[in-house]
Order: C-alpha cells, then structure tokens, then sequence
C-alpha cells in the first residue's frame, strides 16, 4: 500500500514529569485518533519531563519540539498533520502556541489536539 502525504502524520508528546505512563496515555490518545480518521503517524517526538514554559531556557531543553520544529523549516517533514493530546503540549504560554501553530500551518500541516 502507498501512503499518500494527505494521511500522514507525525505525533508529538510531552510530558512536565516523568511520571510512569504519562506519554502513553498521550500516545494511546494520539493513536485512537489517528486510527479513526485514516492517519498513518510516521514519526513520534517526545520530550519526557520537560516543562511547558515557553522561556528560551525550558525550550532549550526540549530536544523533541525543537527537532520537530527543524524537520518543518527544513521541509523534511513528509506529512500533512501534526497530532497532540492538547494545546498545552506545545507550551503553557498561548501567544507562543499561537505563533507555533501560525508557523505549522504557513508550512501546510494541520495541527490536531485530541482532547
């Protein structure tokens, strides 16, 4: 079977602790979803307990968010959807998941919270 680009997509989670189960849960709920609605998630990224502030700091420290962000800017990305548990994975700060999404979207990638 030939995956077209339209139903591919990459899978991001993050968790603030590294509590046993916590990225599962997200990546259960990541799945469900794709799983409905004919999404092939062709890669995960994952930042295990780190914080969702959206200082250079903490940001710094997220290698997942940050490789994701790159793998868009330098059109590696071979998808059109982008899927997360919620909102707050991106960061705490709604200005900055604003421009994120602004960003995403320039670049032609529906970004999808499950919840």
């Amino acid at each position: 079977m030939t995956l077209m680009k339209s139903n591919r997509a990459v899978a991001y989670y993050r968790s603030a602790s590294a509590e046993e189960g916590n990225i599962q849960k997200q990546r259960d709920l990541v799945e469900d979803y794709a799983n409905k609605h004919n999404l092939i998630i062709v890669q995960e990224f994952v930042d295990d307990g780190y914080s969702g502030l959206a200082t250079e700091e903490s940001l710094k420290k997220r290698k997942a968010f940050a490789n994701l962000n790159e793998s868009i800017a330098n059109t590696d990305c071979q998808c059109n959807h982008i899927i997360m548990r919620d909102i707050s994975r991106i960061a705490r700060d709604l200005d900055f998941v604003e421009k994120t999404c602004r960003v995403w979207k320039k670049k032609g990638l529906e970004v999808i919270f499950v919840e």
